[in-house]
């Protein structure tokens, strides 16, 4: 049989489970009822949009199509049901149904599949095909999985669980999000900064993020913001190309509605556009970079300035306080990364050896190690001690305008898996672990670390194998002269403990005669 109604493509038919019906859709903008027993046309539903699929549920079909949401329809008497909650991710151009998952699936434009409940119609997760540039970086802390907050180049922020893939997209702002950033103090909050000229708060509310809080003010693109790191109440520093930072308070926030932040302080802090903000770890200091050619500090409370750092030829892309030190380090479009003291706000010193624009900044290994990246693709891990880099990773072949530290508390937190992990690692990974672990055994902080990858590394591979690899003899010449000293420390570490407990018991001896002798008398 030949069924003719349609007007145009037909993209989509679904069968009744007996069959005695069927129903199709098209991009002429309606659904088509079919008698199947007579082969009729039983009612005609308009849509006012070109779909491009639609499932079966029961008495009700759910179409999606040009407007880029689902729409659930009664087939009864024609009218819409429901209209799924969220925004659109752009034009759907495929719809399913994906039974052994119990969900809908529809695929975008933009090459999202959303995941929906094929009950609520509720959004699941979503899997991003294509990302576009990446704009910001950072890690989602407290998260069960490792979990980042992703800026794209998009209106959307996305939340990718890396252990699974999925991705969450928070919508709201109505331009390009530019910098997004979170509190290692709290696993709830992400702020977010964009081209719309606003910062928004977003707050993690049941397993969904949504926004609590807009902040107006800027009057030009906000390209970065920071958020205080201490518990208790949080504030907001904004930068912009307005040549500006706010400082915006989180003070009588709903969760009904959505607050407009007001900025309690606002500083014309450059000559041109801010570039970067960041807040120190204690919440004393913010800082701001850029390209006027320097950094500056400020005192948090009021804006205030607490001091220039200047000595930057060109553009001052980043600036990073360290978690540990009362320092701070600078990037910047002279190729350099500079070290300066918060006591004077002098330059400590100079790291060199980028070819190009230093454009973002990460303390690692409890503030021993800078991590850098550059505008021609190229990630350094410096080592300040000696001043000098210690690995260049290559893996880019363009600006790395997002990078975000990985602190190696999370690897202790896991040591028990320690050993298969180092197995699975390639030669060249085991040499540059080995590396590391040579740089982490001179320091007594991370000594028992640094002897526990060594371990994993001795167990994991064969004489021959370890003599292959290109800097074990120089690591292994490294490692003996700190252990030996660690070891010496440790063993007048016993010895003082063995005095201690030899004090206490003769004390203890002490106080029972001197007890006894009181009762005899």
């Amino acid at each position: 049989y030949a069924l003719a109604g349609h007007m145009s493509t037909v993209t989509g038919i679904e069968f009744t489970p007996n069959f005695q019906k069927m129903i199709s859709v098209g991009r002429d903008k309606v659904i088509i009822l079919w008698n199947m027993e007579n082969i009729t046309q039983e009612r005609t539903i308009p849509l006012f949009e070109a779909v491009e699929g639609l499932c079966l549920l029961e008495d009700s079909v759910v179409t999606a199509g040009e407007r880029g949401v689902l729409r659930k329809w009664n087939l009864v008497n024609g009218s819409e049901v429901k209209v799924a909650a969220g925004e659109s991710c752009g034009q759907i151009v495929k719809f399913f149904r994906a039974k052994s998952k119990k969900c809908l699936v529809s695929v975008s434009t933009d090459q999202i599949l959303t995941f929906y409940d094929d009950t609520s119609l509720e959004e699941k997760f979503h899997l991003v095909g294509h990302n576009d540039d990446i704009l910001d970086i950072t890690w989602l802390p407290g998260a069960s999985d490792p979990t980042i907050v992703v800026a794209t180049n998009s209106k959307d922020i996305k939340i990718y669980n890396l252990a699974t893939n999925e991705c969450h997209l928070l919508k709201g702002h109505t331009d390009l999000v530019l910098a997004v950033a979170t509190c290692s103090t709290v696993s709830n909050l992400i702020v977010s900064a964009s081209k719309d000229n606003t910062i928004r708060l977003w707050h993690k509310k049941g397993e969904r993020f949504e926004c609590v809080a807009i902040g107006s003010g800027h009057t030009a693109s906000v390209g970065t913001v920071a958020i205080s790191h201490r518990k208790g109440q949080k504030f907001l520093i904004s930068g912009s190309q307005d040549m500006c930072i706010k400082r915006w308070e989180t003070t009588n926030l709903a969760d009904d509605e959505i607050v407009h932040l007001r900025a309690s302080h606002t500083v014309l802090s450059h000559e041109k556009d801010v570039n970067f903000v960041a807040i120190s770890p204690n919440d004393k200091y913010a800082a701001s970079a850029s390209g006027d050619k320097v950094a500056k500090i400020w005192n948090a409370s009021d804006l205030s300035l607490a001091g220039t750092l200047s000595g930057h030829r060109r553009s001052v892309w980043c600036v990073q306080f360290s978690n540990e030190d009362m320092v701070v380090a600078t990037g910047s479009a002279d190729s350099t990364i500079k070290i300066w003291s918060l006591a004077d706000f002098s330059c400590i010193k100079t790291l060199e050896g980028h070819d190009s624009s230093v454009l973002r900044l990460a303390w690692i290994s409890s503030g021993t190690q800078l991590i850098s990246s550059s505008a021609s693709g190229l990630v350094k891990v410096w080592t300040l001690k000696v001043s000098e880099c210690a690995l260049t990773l290559d893996a880019h072949n363009a600006k790395v305008w997002a990078m975000a530290g990985f602190s190696e508390i999370l690897i202790l937190h896991n040591i028990e898996e320690l050993s298969s992990v180092v197995e699975k690692l390639r030669v060249d990974q085991k040499d540059s672990l080995l590396r590391y672990a040579t740089t982490w055994n001179t320091n007594s902080k991370h000594c028992f670390q640094a002897q526990a990858v060594l371990s994993c590394l001795l167990r994991s591979m064969t004489p021959d194998e370890l003599l292959e690899l290109p800097n074990f003899k120089a690591c292994l010449e490294g490692f003996i002269p700190y252990t030996e000293r660690h070891m010496a420390r440790l063993n007048r570490l016993q010895q003082s403990s063995t005095f201690l407990e030899y004090a206490s018991s003769q004390v203890k001896l002490s106080a029972m005669n001197f007890v006894k002798k009181e009762e005899i008398e």
